[in-house]
């Protein structure tokens, strides 16, 4: 169900919207919920790329994105790479 509402959104909205990165992280959760970090991380990653461009880097949505290519990190191991996504995270969302 995921994979169709990503395909509706990219249809309906475009590749870059911000509404096609939501759909991207729904799908990319759901993936990190099965295990499956190396699906979930091109996911996480273009979502963050669509909310930084349309949204800016300091905009909330921006902030969940960051955050949820961290945990994918952290569930693997990668500490050093999600602490500073954690920390961008925490920024805005301290700002916000």
């Amino acid at each position: 169900m995921y994979k169709r509402a990503l395909q509706i959104h990219e249809t309906a909205l475009g590749p870059n919207h911000p509404g096609t990165a939501t759909s991207l992280g729904n799908l990319a959760s759901n993936y990190g919920a099965q295990g499956q970090y190396k699906a979930a991380e091109p996911l996480y990653q273009r979502a963050l790329q669509i909310r930084e461009t349309a949204l800016g880097t300091d905009h909330p949505d921006t902030a969940s994105s960051l955050n949820g290519l961290a945990v994918n990190y952290h569930e693997q191991g990668q500490y050093k790479e999600a602490e500073p996504l954690y920390k961008r995270a925490l920024e805005i969302r301290k700002t916000a």
